[in-house]
């Protein structure tokens, strides 16, 4: 596959979120289970603060490889949250909106753009 190919970025943007979405999932399975157990406190405290810290290192990474495949990155909180395309506008020029899964904020004005369809 060549490196300035769109598909090449595609597929590898799609990969990394699947490495994602497994790895907050484990996170989360880890929690469920420690939940259930019966740990001395300290252990537990311990056990928190290593998922806290894995939850933590898994956003920034997110974050971070979104920014090198090009992703607008809102900054609603830390770490940066990935923003989606949503529409296009026309004012000033063909330009690409974009907007935050979280907070909603978008790059456009309200009501100044084409939402696609679906978004």
């Amino acid at each position: 596959m060549p490196f300035d190919d769109p598909n090449t970025w595609s597929q590898g943007a799609a990969a990394f979120k699947g490495i994602f979405d497994g790895l907050r999932s484990a996170i989360g399975m880890l929690r469920d289970l420690r939940r259930n157990t019966d740990a001395s406190p300290r252990e537990g405290e311990l056990i928190d603060a290593a998922l806290d810290n894995a939850t933590k290192a898994a956003a920034i990474a997110e974050a971070e490889v979104a920014k090198a495949l090009g992703y607008q990155l809102c900054k609603c909180e830390f770490p940066p949250t990935p923003m989606l395309t949503v529409g296009n506008t026309s004012r000033g020029g063909p330009a690409a909106v974009y907007e935050c899964p979280k907070c909603k904020y978008n790059t456009a004005a309200p009501y100044t753009f084409n939402r696609l369809p679906g978004k």
